[in-house]
């Protein structure tokens, strides 16, 4: 099983969760606009926190393509995931995702993976029971 936590707040978090056998550790990256989103600089002390062998996660609540792609860019997670509404999740952010991206994993929820089914291709996606 894999387990995954987000919002983490602080390193001394990250580590303890990556000690206690969390596999991902994600936070919550953004300029402000939702509650507990962190800076990119925040993002990235969190993340060098995180150890060899643990995935780090940015996750993005923002429905603007050139705001994914700064966060992407700015903290160069192992993975992003992108919590847009279906309506929000466009052919133009897919594009700009994908772009800034390379390589990255895509974990989605069910509205991403429906966004993605009529989007484009992804490498792989990990179905999380209690986000479909």
């Amino acid at each position: 099983m894999l387990v995954q936590i987000y919002e983490v707040q602080t390193p001394e978090e990250a580590r303890a969760l990556a000690s206690l056998g969390v596999d991902h550790i994600g936070v919550l990256v953004g300029d402000g606009a939702f509650p507990r989103e962190l800076s990119t600089g925040q993002a990235n002390a969190i993340f060098a926190a995180v150890p060899a062998g643990k995935k780090r996660v940015a996750l993005s609540l923002s429905a603007d393509p050139e705001a994914v792609a700064r966060v992407a860019r700015e903290t160069r997670p192992d993975i992003i995931q992108l919590q847009a509404a279906l309506e929000d999740f466009s052919v133009a952010m897919t594009r700009v995702i994908k772009r800034v991206a390379g390589t990255y994993r895509y974990y989605l929820t069910r509205i991403g993976r429906a966004a993605t089914a009529a989007l484009g291709r992804v490498t792989q996606t990990v179905i999380i029971p209690a986000l479909a």
